[in-house]
């Protein structure tokens, strides 16, 4: 599914209702979504959790790397047979059995090295999630890493009353200018997340 796809699918609650995989309020954190299952969704706006709901079935045989891994990791986990997360925090690593890189250079260039078994080897990714730290600097590696026509999802992007307001992008902005993108939002939130599909 292609950015001009996901602008004109633009699913209806009631289509998204009836499907297998319903959305529901968590009791413990505000405006978080939960399955059936009690698993976290992703912590994007609604409309963007819809739009991956849409994807799951394609999202099992993609590669997914995640930079500022949060609650979330058990539903990329079981959406993905190929997922790596990453987070600055060593208790949340431990908990979530994810990566843990403290230092800015290390967080940012993790992506080079996760899941590679040779020196020569690059691995690429079909999704490549953008949160927590340093996320402008993400940007740089992320690029070198994502497949063609793959996904670049950026949480918070151009978020107002954030630290991640328009003028932090200050690499991002250029560099993903000329690719396509969906900005969800919700009505009643200034959440945004960005959803770049690189294709060139």
């Amino acid at each position: 599914m292609d950015a001009t796809t996901i602008i004109k699918s633009k699913p209806t609650i009631q289509k998204f209702m009836e499907s297998r995989d319903k959305i529901l309020m968590h009791n413990h954190y505000k405006n978080r979504m939960i399955n059936e299952e009690g698993i976290m969704y992703p912590n994007f706006p609604r409309k963007c959790v819809e739009w991956l709901i849409s994807i799951q079935d394609n999202i099992k045989n993609y590669s997914v790397y995640e930079y500022g891994a949060e609650a979330a990791v058990a539903w990329w986990r079981k959406k993905s047979d190929d997922y790596t997360g990453l987070t600055a925090s060593e208790g949340a690593a431990k908990a979530m059995n994810c990566r843990h890189r403290w230092d800015e250079d290390r967080y940012v260039g993790d992506i080079l090295s996760a899941g590679i078994k040779a020196p020569t080897e690059e691995k690429l990714y079909d999704i490549i999630i953008i949160n927590g730290k340093w996320r402008d600097e993400c940007i740089i590696p992320a690029l070198q890493r994502i497949k063609k026509g793959g996904y670049i999802i950026i949480n918070n992007y151009h978020q107002n009353k954030t630290e991640f307001r328009p003028a932090y992008w200050q690499l991002t902005t250029p560099l993903l200018e000329k690719q396509p993108v969906v900005i969800f939002h919700d009505e009643n939130s200034d959440a945004r997340t960005a959803v770049f599909q690189v294709v060139n």
